[in-house]
């Protein structure tokens, strides 16, 4: 019961009498020896539209890029 009242003084989770779906906890071993806490949203996520595709450029296509003359091409932080 201290796992669960630590989440909820953390605002991580709420009670309510009528879930909609099911969120599972749990702890997996990470290479330092500490745990990870994870939550297993895949029921929850099927609540949500699938994302459009997005384009991506490929090296194929970025070693094609040209510009016109005088024109400069700007690159955001990955």
């Amino acid at each position: 019961m201290l796992f669960i009242g630590d989440l909820f003084r953390a605002g991580m989770i709420a009670f309510t009498r009528f879930p909609r779906d099911l969120v599972s906890p749990f702890c997996v071993w990470k290479k330092t020896g500490k745990q990870r806490l994870v939550w297993d949203c895949r029921l929850v996520n099927r609540r949500f539209k699938p994302p459009s595709k997005l384009r991506c450029a490929v090296g194929a296509r970025l070693a094609e890029l040209s510009l016109p003359p005088g024109e400069t091409a700007f690159c955001g932080p990955e």
